[in-house]
């Protein structure tokens, strides 16, 4: 097992590539990219993983399925979004 950073796009819905099976340990802003870490097994097939990323105030409509990760702040321009999992894509 190991320590993975995958960065996000700031767009609603995105899908990336990973191990299967990764576990989601958080999500930060690096050098202005929303990064999510992960712990995962570099051994494992891969399957793509769906984000989801709202900013504050903006609707949310249902989000069934989604493990929320974490808040994350752009502090220079003052901007926060909210990252939440919703798990492995059927291919």
């Amino acid at each position: 097992m190991t320590i993975w950073k995958y960065p996000l796009k700031v767009t609603d819905i995105q899908n990336v590539e990973m191990p299967a099976g990764a576990r989601v340990l958080s999500a930060h802003v690096q050098r202005d990219t929303i990064c999510v870490w992960v712990l995962a097994d570099p051994a494992a097939d891969r399957v793509r993983r769906q984000f989801r990323i709202f900013g504050t105030g903006v609707p949310v409509g249902e989000i069934p399925m989604a493990e929320f990760v974490a808040t994350v702040h752009f502090l220079r321009v003052g901007l926060v979004f909210h990252v939440f999992d919703y798990g492995e894509v059927p291919s």
